[in-house]
């Protein structure tokens, strides 16, 4: 036959072409749209046979009303406006259940000679599997950040082709950097005693393909940081090596027996893909002769129309090689029509090859007498969509390659809190199991004492969606068990995509063991605490009853001897006998003080609120002797009320008072001024009593030393006192939970500061 073709075979052409058209094409008429013509590619989407064309659209697909796609239709229907869309939703009912479907699609109006609109033609195609790779891909991307967040890792992507080294904020953060640097500025932080560490497990690494080691950072401050390097190298197909993947882990407060984990991130990508158009072509006869191409085809071609007319292998020579023009010839010959999805092909474009990705068929053409003459190609460049996919499956093994370098047990949980994923780390422990549905079995991991506690807590998170985080014991291969520190967080997914628990267990066992150690030293410790003070308190009664006995006889028979023998015994040895009668008040008064200073431990009672104001005008009367003869005047106002043990906080300012008086100069008034103010610390707030003399005051040097027991600043014979008095008075205020100071200058007075608990 010759190059022209028949009207009749052309529309009949044309009616088998938007029949066996890859992409959905229907066309609506009138006020009810009533579909008149549906091709094979619509009624698939649709979920419809062909006994729907002819209805009208919302009798066949009832489905669709109120949807926008169909409103958009009508619009389309009313005001001859064409409408292009893409990856726009829309539910469609198929064997009873509504599919959520994504379709790039154009609405165009079809008009009569008159030019009124008589329907609508609806073109497009189903793009469900490229928005949902999308969407898969973004989750992917979600997940990964999630698991690298919950570990408190930094994470690093190595090109060994570029040297190009991208970083998590994280990884920066543990190497002293607030800004992404060059490979070269994270090798400098490496200590110079550890950098042969390191190269030789960078060179390791090369040879296995896992990367560990622990070196040391030396920070700009000085100081050291120690962090734990594992990664992964991947090769390519000529085992060179192309990439490193893995994670940093600041291990300085592991080294020092405490850890700590901090939450880090790392960023992806966003992939947007473009919509595919459709490219059509028809070729004749067994050349394969182009005799027409729309612009789309041309574009996906690289050339323009000067190839019609031209054979397929003169107009795309780079075709030889790849299997379409065998393809070509298989449906010319055989008439079976060929579909491709997503097969590659290599196009000259800008004088070098390009890599595409192509859905399409390859449908025949025949006469009146059935013979063949032409086929009929129509075409969709899917690169974005395989490429997506690619992506996706690639994010997938870098998901789990990165999982597997932590050095902690990365799990995820669904939304009822089963477990659904463990990395390889899975390996090391002992009972746990998976079963056929993919869900493990954790529960025999635990520890049986630990069990119910874990159970507890993790059933409660679960429940109300808060954080999981729980100590305990978990079964290891060898058949020990380990302290290890579970934590999981929920994450709600995109759509309807649901919970999922991201979750690690680190081991913390030597730090456990440590802290179980440390605590049975305590207990040891306070029993020994308690056996001493027992002892003290024994002692204490020993001094009250017996030791005091002997000195009341002592100065008894001093005062009979002075009293009966005044005049025999002479100036001189009145004296000696003063002397002795002093030197037993003071013995007698330090017994008493040293019972009053070991009795402060078991001294009990209920707390109350004491005015002290009141405690102080208490003191004023029992001293009013001692005031009158200092010519003393304490000053105060306005005192705050405390919560205490009334007695020993009269004993403490009593003390206080007693001692400004004590130490008060020769000849000059005593004055004494107390003040108080409120002062917050860590979060607690406490009441400041401030109390001033004018006395002699002491050397700023010995502002600690005058709160010890015993300790003496100046010559008891000049000023009476045991020793005791400020250390009862520390003593009371740490009882109380506060803490006392004193500031002085010699000859200028003493100041006192007390904190007491509001």
């Amino acid at each position: 036959m010759g190059d022209t073709i028949d009207l009749d075979i052309f529309t009949q052409c044309f009616r088998n072409l938007f029949r066996e058209a890859p992409f959905s094409a229907a066309l609506f008429a009138g006020d009810d749209l009533v579909i008149e013509m549906a091709n094979e590619a619509s009624l698939k989407l649709w979920g419809k046979d062909s006994s729907i064309i002819g209805k009208k659209l919302l009798e066949g697909m009832p489905e669709v009303k109120d949807q926008y796609l169909y409103e958009i239709l009508r619009d389309v229907y009313a005001t001859g406006e064409t409408y292009e869309g893409n990856e726009r939703s829309v539910y469609i009912e198929i064997g009873g259940v509504l599919k959520k479907h994504y379709v790039n699609l154009v609405y165009k109006a079809i008009r009569d000679e008159d030019n009124k609109i008589m329907g609508v033609l609806g073109v497009g195609y189903d793009v469900t599997d490229q928005v949902t790779s999308r969407l898969k891909l973004q989750e992917l991307e979600e997940r990964t950040r999630l698991a690298i967040e919950s570990t408190g890792l930094g994470t690093f992507d190595l090109n060994y082709k570029t040297g190009d080294i991208f970083t998590s904020e994280r990884f920066g953060e543990i190497f002293g950097y607030a800004e992404p640097r060059p490979r070269s500025d994270y090798i400098a932080r490496v200590h110079p005693e550890d950098r042969a560490r390191r190269e030789a497990a960078q060179q390791k690494a090369l040879k296995t393909g896992k990367l560990f080691y622990e070196v040391r950072l030396l920070m700009p401050d000085g100081s050291i940081r120690w962090v734990r390097i594992n990664g992964a190298v991947i090769f390519d197909e000529a085992r060179s090596p192309v990439r490193l993947i893995g994670t940093v882990l600041d291990m300085t407060d592991e080294k020092q027996a405490i850890s700590k984990l901090q939450e880090s991130e790392e960023r992806f990508r966003t992939l947007i893909t473009e919509t595919p158009e459709v490219g059509v072509g028809l070729y004749l006869g067994r050349e394969i002769r182009i005799q027409y191409v729309n612009d789309v085809m041309l574009h996906f071609w690289g050339k323009d129309h000067s190839v019609i007319g031209k054979t397929m292998l003169q107009a795309l020579p780079e075709l030889e090689g790849q299997p379409f023009l065998e393809q070509l010839d298989q449906v010319f010959t055989t008439g079976v029509p060929f579909t491709g999805k997503g097969v590659a092909a290599w196009l000259e474009s800008g004088g070098k090859l390009n890599k595409r990705y192509f859905n399409y068929t390859y449908k025949a053409l025949r006469d009146h007498s059935g013979e063949i003459y032409a086929i009929h190609h129509m075409a969709i460049d899917v690169t974005e969509q395989v490429t997506n996919k690619l992506e996706v499956e690639k994010n997938e093994k870098r998901l789990q390659d990165m999982a597997n370098s932590m050095p902690q047990l990365v799990w995820i949980a669904n939304e009822e809190g089963a477990v659904t994923y463990y990395n390889n780390r899975i390996n090391e422990f002992a009972g746990a199991k998976k079963s056929e549905n993919g869900i493990w079995s954790w529960q025999g991991m635990i520890h049986p004492d630990d069990f119910r506690s874990t159970i507890h807590a993790w059933h409660n998170a679960v429940k109300n969606l808060t954080i999981y985080q729980v100590e305990h014991r978990i079964l290891m291969r060898d058949g020990t068990y380990r302290w290890h520190l579970s934590r999981a967080y929920a994450y709600q997914g995109e759509g309807d995509g649901g919970i999922k628990w991201y979750g690690t267990a680190t081991d913390v066992h030597d730090q456990k063991v440590m802290e179980m150690n440390l605590e049975k030293s305590v207990r040891e410790r306070t029993l020994e605490l308690q056996r001493s003070n027992d002892d003290l308190q024994q002692f204490a009664h020993v001094a009250s009853h017996d030791l005091k006995e002997p000195i009341r006889k002592i100065k008894t028979f001093s005062h009979r001897l002075r009293d009966e023998y005044q005049t025999s015994l002479g100036d001189k040895g009145n004296t000696f006998v003063s002397k002795i009668i002093q030197s037993t008040d003071r013995m007698y008064s330090m017994i008493n003080g040293v019972l009053n200073y070991s009795a402060m431990s078991s001294t009990a009672g209920p707390m109350e609120i004491v005015d002290l104001n009141s405690v102080i005008r208490s003191i004023q009367t029992d001293l009013e002797i001692l005031i009158h003869d200092k010519k003393a005047t304490i000053i105060f106002h306005g005192l705050p009320l405390i919560k205490g043990l009334p007695d020993l906080i009269y004993q403490l300012f009593y003390n206080l008072i007693n001692n400004s008086l004590k130490f008060s100069k020769e000849n000059v008034a005593a004055e004494i001024a107390i003040t108080s103010n409120q002062v917050e610390a860590n979060g607690i707030r406490y009441a400041e009593i401030v109390l001033t003399d004018n006395g002699i005051g002491f050397d700023e040097d010995h502002a600690e030393q005058i709160f010890v027991t015993f300790f003496r600043l100046n010559s008891k014979d000049k000023y009476e006192g045991t020793g005791l008095g400020l250390a009862l008075c520390k003593k009371i205020v740490e009882r109380h939970g506060g803490t006392i100071y004193a500031r002085g200058q010699k000859d200028k007075g003493a100041q006192f500061v007390i904190l007491l608990p509001e």
